[in-house]
């Protein structure tokens, strides 16, 4: 399957207060009031540690930037005639976003977070190598 990303040039950008990345699956799709129901709160004892809860459970997160000169898209799938061929129309950017767990704080152990931070470690591994002189 072939994918291609198409930008629009009427995008948004988002900021960290629209960009949930939740423990579970949604399995609904459309508008919802979002806002007036899920509404996370930072805990006074430690500044960056937010909650909120989401269908009677708790949940812990953070807001988590993407690495320098990264950014997120949100993107919508369009129609093609092509099977093999799927266009993604880009609607909105970003460049932070709030990473969420279950019932304990989000770690360097969780397999995003881990990602965040590969992306940094890859780009070093990959760096053209520059020779220094010796003095």
């Amino acid at each position: 399957m072939i994918l291609k990303l198409k930008h629009s040039q009427t995008q948004k950008k988002l900021s960290n207060d629209d960009i949930h990345l939740m423990p579970c699956r949604i399995h609904a799709e459309g508008q919802y009031k979002i806002t007036e129901y899920f509404k996370p709160y930072i805990d006074n004892e430690k500044s960056d540690e937010m909650k909120a809860s989401f269908r009677g459970r708790s949940l812990q997160g953070k807001v988590v930037h993407l690495p320098e000169n990264y950014i997120g898209v949100v993107a919508q799938a369009g129609k093609s005639p092509d099977t093999e061929t799927k266009n993604l129309f880009v609607t909105s950017t970003f460049a932070s976003m709030t990473f969420w767990n279950w019932d304990k704080p989000p770690s360097k152990n969780d397999p995003f977070l881990k990602a965040m931070d590969w992306i940094e470690i890859a780009e070093a591994l990959h760096a053209p190598v520059v020779d220094v002189p010796k003095e």
